[in-house]
């Protein structure tokens, strides 16, 4: 599905959009399995737009299928939704959805957001 805006991008835009979906993907896929596969994010398009990419997967698959199925989504994005401010790719396993809108409540997914990874403590 795309965003019907009468608005065209460019080659910038769908790098960044390759590149933000990419980041977001592995971020999701490092959830461990069973917890929520998940990941928002907002990058800068233009000083005057952002980029919204929201990507999850179901939590009963395992951190390489995740990820590989969000990869998987990255080029029909240029088949649907090419030259298209906004689109979604839905697949049995994942989805994700970009926007230069904000479409989600920013406070949830910082709720949602996995605690950030410890380092471990070395002995002296």
């Amino acid at each position: 599905m795309l965003n019907s805006q009468n608005k065209t991008v460019d080659v910038e835009f769908n790098k960044l959009l390759v590149d933000t979906i990419s980041d977001a993907a592995y971020v999701a896929a490092s959830a461990p399995l069973g917890e929520k596969k998940f990941a928002a994010k907002e990058v800068s398009y233009t000083w005057l737009e952002s980029l919204y990419v929201l990507v999850q997967c179901t939590p009963d698959i395992t951190k390489y299928d995740c990820n590989r199925c969000l990869l998987q989504a990255n080029p029909y994005i240029s088949v649907c939704c090419n030259n298209n401010p906004g689109g979604r790719v839905i697949y049995p396993s994942c989805n994700l959805r970009f926007e230069i809108y904000s479409f989600y409540n920013e406070a949830a997914v910082v709720a949602m957001s996995p605690p950030p990874l410890s380092t471990p403590v070395v002995p002296l």
